[in-house]
């Protein structure tokens, strides 16, 4: 696990502590300590995330053409409501190309 000191956040409180397990940000903190955000994760994916004020939002993700991306997240919220959101769009053309084989 790496910590890396940023820059101030948004709201100009001092730094953020960022937390990683190699590539993956699992948690975000104040100066102060307090966790912003934290993350956990599942085969590498981002599985569920819960914010300052514990709100959790968990995250499943529908493979992409080749598999090797996600196409579509669908988060449900901790007050039950879920939402499917499209990332294919945002995915370079080139990894969307890539391989063979069909959702």
């Amino acid at each position: 696990m790496r910590l890396r000191v940023g820059e101030s956040n948004r709201n100009g409180c001092g730094p953020l502590l960022d937390n990683y397990d190699g590539p993956l940000l699992t948690i975000v903190r104040e100066e102060t300590g307090r966790v912003l955000i934290d993350n956990s994760y599942l085969r590498g994916k981002l599985g569920r995330q819960t914010d300052a004020n514990g709100d959790g939002r968990r995250i499943r993700h529908g493979a992409g053409f080749n598999g090797a991306y996600a196409s579509r997240a669908m988060v449900a919220t901790s007050d039950g409501a879920a939402h499917e959101v499209r990332t294919e769009d945002f995915v370079p053309r080139w990894i969307r190309n890539s391989g063979k084989g069909q959702e």
